[in-house]
């Protein structure tokens, strides 16, 4: 059997104004990979990389909202704008460790590969714009930088909301990616398996201000660092060369609104929960001619509702970064080419 050790160690181009690293702050990656068969490659990788704030976190005017926010114990509406840019932000720094292997297998799995990598990754002064309830909770546990940011009357009660982009204390991403794909000859034409999945074990937001909270498994969207646990995208496609069919499933597992309500001195709520959700899609194409194609999906095949998340801040009920808020769409397209 071939056995094979191939290293490599790079480091960043030559670096701008706004992306060179300070003082101590190497950048760089190394990265491993090991084929101790032919069916079976392990590779790791570690490197350390820069990002520059955006000019929409530098300059922002941000937009101002009106909405109701409980902080302190006391409830009000009032003006927020938490969309802010700010000058004096700094760049974020990220360790990124991935450790995974590749199988490969051929007799009578000839045509499957699998995958399985760990990542971690550890974000040092992440830029970000925290949400209103973000920036209410902290406040209401004692962090008095975060009270800073809200005006309030002398009766104690919340006026207005002006909070900028910061760099927050820490953030730590980890868990595990799976991909699975198996193709191979059917009747007239192929049929392919593909899986992609990820699990989360792990998504701490470290403010700095000695709050830190993992928020895996946080399907709501009012929170920084909030993930599902799992989500995962299994697909199944005949293709022709005439013609092609794919259905598709998409999976996102349950979850909580928040993990910190119900906790002291959270908000406390009579349903803290949100159901898993697998969407089905279907997907064709047929070749008219050498130059003509059809194509057509029916996306949300069987009309799923999705789950309430709400965000009362922003009076939204849903959150569309995983659910589907349209229902059931039909797609049909020509492409031609000349």
């Amino acid at each position: 059997m071939p056995r094979s050790l191939a290293c490599s160690i790079s480091t960043p181009p030559s670096a701008t104004l706004n992306t060179a690293p300070p003082a101590g702050k190497r950048l760089g990656k190394i990265g491993a990979v090991w084929e101790p068969a032919d069916w079976l490659r392990l590779r790791t990788t570690r490197s350390r990389d820069i990002r520059a704030p955006a000019l929409n976190e530098l300059f922002s005017p941000g937009s101002n909202v009106r909405n109701v926010v409980t902080v302190l114990g006391r409830s009000a509406s009032i003006p927020q704008n938490t969309s802010l840019g700010n000058p004096n932000v700094e760049p974020e720094f990220a360790d990124t460790t991935t450790l995974g292997f590749v199988i490969q297998p051929g007799g009578a799995l000839q045509g499957l590969r699998l995958s399985l990598d760990y990542y971690n990754i550890e974000i040092d002064g992440a830029i970000t714009n925290l949400s209103t309830a973000n920036i209410a909770t902290l406040c209401t546990q004692g962090n008095q930088s975060f009270c800073d940011y809200f005006t309030f009357d002398d009766a104690g009660n919340p006026t207005s909301l002006t909070a900028p982009a910061m760099n927050i204390g820490s953030y730590t991403s980890s868990g595990y990616d799976l991909v699975i794909d198996y193709q191979f000859d059917f009747g007239p034409g192929t049929m392919q398996t593909s899986f992609s999945g990820t699990y989360v074990t792990d998504s701490i937001v470290d403010t700095g201000t000695g709050s830190v909270v993992n928020r895996a498994g946080e399907n709501g969207w009012a929170n920084f660092g909030g993930l599902p646990t799992f989500r995962g995208n299994l697909s199944q496609t005949f293709r022709t060369d005439d013609y092609s069919v794919t259905l598709q499933a998409i999976y996102i597992s349950s979850g909580k609104l928040d993990v910190l309500y119900n906790t002291a001195p959270n908000l406390t709520i009579n349903n803290n929960t949100i159901p898993a959700r697998t969407y089905l899609n279907l997907y064709g194409s047929y070749n008219l001619t050498e130059s003509v194609r059809l194509f057509g999906a029916v996306n949300n095949l069987l009309d799923q509702d999705p789950p309430a998340s709400p965000y009362p801040i922003l009076n939204q009920p849903v959150n569309g970064n995983y659910y589907d808020k349209v229902g059931r769409a039909f797609q049909l397209g020509v492409h031609l080419r000349f």
